[in-house]
């Protein structure tokens, strides 16, 4: 409870000191967030969003940090939100095929210079995809992240993880 209302005060803080709302813009009416579906299996229930544009918490403060917002019409599923926690990853809710967020560390990335050899370590690649060990599973887990295009190499760490 703590932790809930503690985010809860903070988001009213940043929208209170949010320089783009105006008057009594910053005042925060609801959560934002909905679920239903509760009839369904766990990992299925449905969480929707408040519309663009209202003032409820989860949307206000997404329009202000520029992120967006997937709005009432669209569903998305408990366990694709589940899987963006970290803490989640290892306590998946179903066994189906999961595209978990790439956690990379950048402790090896020297800031002072460029080179375009460069390494990083990215952590949560999902065991299928570990265990195949070929390029060819590597290559189609990638095309789920963009971001990833250009990469060259991939080697499990020396602990073989």
């Amino acid at each position: 409870m703590l932790v809930f209302y503690g985010l809860s005060q903070a988001g009213r803080a940043i929208a209170a000191a949010a320089v783009a709302l105006k008057g009594e813009d910053w005042n925060l009416t609801s959560h934002g967030i909905h679920a239903s579906g509760y009839h369904l299996d766990f990992a299925d229930i449905e969480i929707r969003t408040d519309p663009a544009g209202s003032a409820g918490s989860f949307v206000r403060l997404s329009e202000l940090l520029r992120s967006p917002v997937w709005g009432n019409d669209t569903v998305v599923r408990l366990e694709e939100v589940w899987d963006t926690l970290p803490a989640n990853l290892q306590y998946p809710l179903t066994g189906r095929k999961r595209f978990t967020p790439l956690y990379a560390s950048a402790d090896s990335i020297d800031g002072t210079e460029f080179h375009a050899l460069l390494t990083l370590h990215v952590g949560d690649i999902l065991d299928r995809v570990v265990d195949d060990g070929s390029r060819a599973a590597l290559d189609e887990f990638l095309q789920s992240y963009p971001g990833t295009a250009g990469y060259e190499e991939f080697a499990p760490s020396p602990d073989g993880s």
